[in-house]
């Protein structure tokens, strides 16, 4: 009898689809194909240059091989840390996104259609980067002037 429990149970083990892998991967394998990584990379390469100029400003004593350490360091933080952060990317998929629309993205992701998309949306990171910074600028000035007139009119004499 054991034989052919075992014989039964080796034909339904190779029936099953093989390579049927679980959400976790799927959810793996969409953040490789979406280039999160790479999309990471590219917004640290835009705004490192901006962190470390406010940086020479608010220390403008420190010399110049000081700062290439700090470009160092920061490259070295960043590289050792993003595993971690991709991993909870995966984690807020998982949580925000059902199996069949993991599915359902992958299938558009690996299409030629979905693939050129991913790469025209990853070539204007830049873009969107600076437009976003552009308006945070201009919005910030406008609240902060708005805030400073409204607590004048209240008394109160604000520094922001």
């Amino acid at each position: 009898m054991r034989p052919f429990v075992l014989a039964l149970l080796l034909s339904l083990l190779t029936a099953l689809p093989a390579g049927a892998a679980s959400k976790l991967e799927k959810i793996h394998e969409l953040v490789e194909i979406t280039e999160v990584s790479r999309q990471m990379e590219t917004a640290l390469d835009s705004l490192w240059p901006l962190i470390v100029e406010r940086g020479k400003q608010a220390n403008p004593t420190m010399p110049p091989e000081m700062w290439d350490r700090v470009r160092v360091i920061g490259r070295e933080e960043f590289d050792q840390s993003l595993p971690d952060v991709l991993a909870q990317f995966e984690k807020m998929y998982d949580a925000n996104f059902t199996e069949p629309e993991i599915d359902a993205l992958l299938t558009f992701y690996k299409s030629p259609i979905g693939n050129g998309v991913m790469h025209k949306l990853n070539a204007m990171a830049p873009q969107t980067a600076a437009l976003g910074q552009a308006w945070g600028a201009q919005v910030s000035k406008q609240v902060i002037a708005r805030l400073a007139e409204e607590t004048r009119s209240h008394g109160y004499d604000l520094h922001l």
